[in-house]
């Protein structure tokens, strides 16, 4: 928190305090304090981290699921809702960015011809789905991060189901997926 850097917890790392601090929403409660640092929530800087993912797995195909919109059509006017608003603004910035990024390294992995980088295979090879649960959920309540409600938590469980749902009757998955589908419901 102290440098506004993200800090990513690798397996051996996962504590309860690592935990904590990862839903650590600052005006809910005080930083969590990890080996003499206090940590929030790392949705302020890196959420999520796509980049790090993708250089140090050798998974080629990732599921984004989205649970602020991109983009509103009306301005919020109600204190609520300005607030809630900007809760996803702070929260879908560092989405934007990392998209951004993987965007701009795939388009200089394809520009350079020659002496490519061993990274440039694993964006060659990347397939990022996007799945927002926007439609699921309603306009009124959106994902609030702030909201931690167990009512709220059950539908937006309910959301991801059908979100899933509706991109997996979409067809928008490869054919090895199809095929991967097919076998787990045999």
């Amino acid at each position: 928190m102290r440098d506004g850097e993200a800090r990513i917890f690798r397996e051996d790392e996962i504590t309860l305090d690592a935990v904590l601090a990862s839903a650590c929403l600052p005006m809910l409660r005080e930083a969590v304090e990890i080996d003499g640092e206090a940590y929030w929530d790392g949705g302020y800087s890196a959420n999520p981290p796509l980049r790090d993912l993708i250089r140090t797995t050798a998974a080629e195909e990732f599921l984004l699921v989205q649970l602020s919109p991109d983009t509103r059509e009306a301005s919020p006017r109600l204190r609520q809702d300005i607030r809630n608003r900007s809760l996803e603004i702070a929260f879908s910035a560092p989405l934007k960015r990392e998209l951004q990024a993987i965007e701009d390294m795939r388009g200089l992995c394809r520009a350079a011809r020659h002496a490519r980088p061993p990274l440039c295979d694993q964006f060659d090879r990347l397939r990022l789905h996007r799945l927002s649960l926007w439609d699921e959920l309603d306009e009124s309540g959106g994902a609030n991060p702030a909201n931690l409600s167990w009512p709220f938590l059950q539908h937006l469980a309910e959301a991801g189901r059908l979100a899933a749902q509706r991109w997996l009757a979409s067809g928008a998955y490869t054919v090895q997926d199809r095929q991967d589908v097919a076998a787990s419901r045999g």
